[in-house]
């Protein structure tokens, strides 16, 4: 099972399904923000899935990918460990760096902000608190990939 499915599983949820949100505030923030790190390490990796098969030679039908597949499936194992290894590092790097940018905007604090709904009900919306959003990027990493174990 994928750390996210686990994740996923491990959520409180309420009869109808949807998240059961915890009333203490520090507890659904920091449920907020997994939910969050959990939909953009999986976005992320679901990319990455999608490269490295291109690059085992395994395309799939856009003609394109299928003509990269070709050249990808002549190369040997070093090249093929080189060229994977550069995706990883190309997907998790792009991420990390984006928000390293984001905290040095010129007189500009940056955070993300969630509002958890309950029974269709908007609760209260708040920031995650972390103004060094870099640093959610390590803990979303270490909860939530299951391709980047050298962050």
């Amino acid at each position: 099972m994928s750390k996210r499915d686990k994740f996923w599983a491990d959520v409180p949820t309420n009869p109808d399904g949807d998240v059961a949100w915890p009333k203490d505030q520090d507890e659904c923030r920091e449920l907020a923000s997994d939910i969050v790190g959990a939909r953009v390490i999986g976005a992320i990796e679901s990319i990455l899935e999608d490269k490295l098969r291109v690059a085992a030679g395994e395309a799939d039908d856009a003609e394109e990918d299928a003509a990269r597949g070709e050249v990808f499936a002549s190369m040997n194992d070093e090249q093929r460990a080189a060229v994977e290894g550069l995706l990883r590092s190309l997907c998790f790097n792009s991420l990390y760096w984006m928000l390293v940018k984001l905290r040095s905007c010129p007189n500009l604090e940056v955070d993300i902000s969630v509002e958890p709904y309950s029974d269709g009900e908007p609760l209260t919306k708040m920031g995650l608190n972390e103004t060094e959003l870099h640093a959610l990027y390590f803990d979303w990493v270490e909860k939530f990939s299951d391709h980047r174990d050298d962050v």
